[in-house]
């Protein structure tokens, strides 16, 4: 079963590897004087579907945020905001995110930008167990076979 911890952990440690200019990952709610550049990760909704006895499609929808360092009158460089918004969508560009030894299918885009922040849309989907423990069925007691002859 996927938990969301690891897949928070797998996006965090991939945008540290891969875009080192980033100073802090933070997760849904950052604190008041956040450092900059940063990228806040912000679980939205996750979709259930049913997809067999012990299977369920899952859909997980992120907003990752990102912003860049203040400029000399406090406000963010629009070019570097943009430069490093596609730097974070640049990290999903092969379709996946590996977590563990699932690879789960990603897709993303864009979401556009407002005053000093930047925005990707991340959603996320894979199979998974439904996490249930089935209780073991009975042995069977006894077997009756009837044999005929036929024709």
């Amino acid at each position: 079963m996927t938990r969301q911890r690891e897949i928070l952990n797998a996006i965090r440690l991939l945008a540290k590897e891969r875009i080192p200019e980033i100073r802090r990952n933070y997760i849904e709610q950052e604190e008041k004087n956040f450092l900059r550049p940063s990228l806040t990760i912000q679980p939205l909704v996750t979709d259930y579907r049913d997809s067999g006895p012990n299977l369920r499609f899952v859909t997980r929808h992120y907003l990752l945020i990102v912003r860049v360092a203040l400029d000399e009158y406090g406000k963010e460089p629009v070019e570097e905001m943009l430069d490093l918004q596609e730097k974070v969508v640049s990290l999903f560009a092969c379709g996946y995110l590996r977590v563990g030894d699932r690879a789960l299918k990603a897709k993303v885009s864009s979401g556009g930008t407002e005053r000093q922040e930047a925005y990707v849309d991340l959603t996320l989907s894979y199979l998974d167990d439904r996490g249930l423990e089935e209780e073991p069925l009975p042995l069977m007691e006894e077997l009756i076979m009837n044999w005929e002859k036929g024709d």
